[in-house]
C-alpha cells in the first residue's frame, strides 16, 4: 500500500489507518494498566514480611 494521500478519499484512508492504530494502542495500554493494578493489590493485600 502506497503512503501518498490522493485526494478526500486518500485522507481518509490514512485518518482511518490512524484511528485505528490509535484504538489499538489504547487497547493496548489499558491491559497495561489492569494488569498493573491487578498486580499492585495483590502485592497491597498481602501481610508485611517483617512486622516487627
Amino acid at each position: 500500500m502506497s503512503d501518498r494521500i490522493s485526494g478526500p478519499a486518500g485522507l481518509a484512508r490514512l485518518i482511518e489507518r490512524e484511528n485505528e492504530w490509535a484504538r489499538a494502542q489504547r487497547a493496548r495500554m489499558e491491559a497495561l494498566i489492569k494488569e498493573a493494578w491487578s498486580r499492585a493489590l495483590k502485592v497491597a493485600a498481602q501481610p508485611p514480611e517483617d512486622a516487627r
